[in-house]
């Protein structure tokens, strides 16, 4: 079994070419490890293994969702089809896993091609998943990682037709911004600042 190791986020990456990132990182990786592509394939295997324990894959998960936060690891987890493997989980009956799904999905929308490949709807519709089974949740972190996910879904761009093609976000963030929850009132009250509603005019 692996363990699950802290991140090193001490690395400069803004911009810097994968291959002087790998070799930056195989100085900083004691003799005899795995280096970090190989270290998350072996993640994505044991999550996908047969025999691995339902605890097993929750902290499995927690943990790709933790590499997702590194800019370093975004075209690993790329190749490795994460984001789908988040995606998968986000119907899962297990709360925790699917916190820790949209948590990792929310780190990873901050890239442009991670969010090319979030609203691509070729096979699914993934920001419907992501209100259908996040949006709503009881769960509190999960309410806020969709929206923080949500909001970095929608840029400058696309957010008229984000709204366009899901009308039902605004009302839902219009509700979460009467939230008890300050953390949710404040995402959801700046969301609303951020999309105004289209003018008819």
């Amino acid at each position: 079994m692996l363990e699950l190791l802290p991140l090193n986020r001490n690395l400069v990456l803004e911009a810097t070419p994968l291959s002087v990132i790998e070799e930056a990182l195989a100085k900083k990786t004691p003799a005899g490890s795995l280096t970090r592509p190989a270290f998350l394939q072996s993640l994505v295997d044991e999550y996908q293994a047969k025999d691995t324990t339902l605890e097993r894959r929750t902290k499995i998960l927690a943990s790709l969702g933790n590499f997702a936060y590194d800019p370093i690891n975004y075209a690993w987890l790329r190749e490795l089809s994460v984001v789908d493997l988040f995606l998968d989980c986000l119907s899962q009956e297990s709360i925790i896993n699917r916190r820790h799904a949209i948590a990792g999905l929310c780190n990873l929308s901050l890239d442009p091609k991670n969010r090319d490949l979030l609203l691509n709807t070729t096979h699914t519709d993934n920001v419907a998943l992501i209100l259908q089974h996040c949006l709503v949740s009881t769960d509190v972190d999960t309410v806020q990682s969709a929206m923080t996910c949500l909001s970095n879904l929608s840029t400058t761009k696309n957010k008229d037709e984000i709204q366009a093609r899901y009308p039902q976000i605004r009302p839902l963030m219009e509700t979460l911004a009467t939230a008890k929850n300050p953390v949710t009132a404040n995402l959801a009250n700046v969301y609303l600042l951020e999309h105004p509603r289209p003018c008819t005019y």
